[in-house]
């Protein structure tokens, strides 16, 4: 007897029951499902914290601006005064800044000027020997917020 049940059972194969392998499916994409989930809630966290601080960065350039009032030439000392105003509706610093006396020199620095709030006006001098009348003279002044005023001028 034992011999003939061999023989019926060698060409069965047995596998996993349906129900059975039906409830490991389940099991399988409700892991995978908590794994991704858990991922996206950490991405946009982290995503959500980085687009509030670059928000807010955008927020205080858009209400900030300067403008460059005048500048005012003494080609004796080879001077160039900048005055500087915040027209913006925010506190501002003016930070750096650039200039070139069309083809002879060019140069860049910090202005020194503290912060200015809305309305207010300060000013800073370059000294360069290439200032003299007749010449261009282009200025670019940056806040630390990422705004800037530029203006050539032509040295009288």
């Amino acid at each position: 007897m034992k011999v003939s049940r061999l023989l019926n059972n060698k060409g069965r194969k047995r596998g996993v029951a349906p129900v059975l392998s039906t409830l490991m499916l389940v099991a399988v994409a409700v892991a995978l499902c908590t794994i991704f989930f858990s991922w996206s809630q950490s991405f946009l966290s982290q995503t959500a914290e980085a687009s509030s601080s670059q928000m807010a960065a955008l927020n205080i350039a858009a209400r900030s601006g300067i403008l460059i009032d005048h500048v005012v030439f003494n080609t004796a000392q080879h001077q160039a005064t900048i005055y500087v105003r915040n027209v913006g509706s925010a506190s501002v610093t003016p930070d750096t800044y650039s200039y070139s006396v069309y083809g002879y020199s060019s140069n860049s620095g910090s202005t020194g000027i503290s912060p200015l709030n809305p309305g207010q006006s300060a000013s800073f001098t370059v000294t360069d020997s290439q200032i003299a009348s007749g010449r261009v003279f282009s200025i670019r002044v940056t806040t630390t917020a990422g705004t800037f005023a530029q203006g050539a001028y032509l040295i009288g």
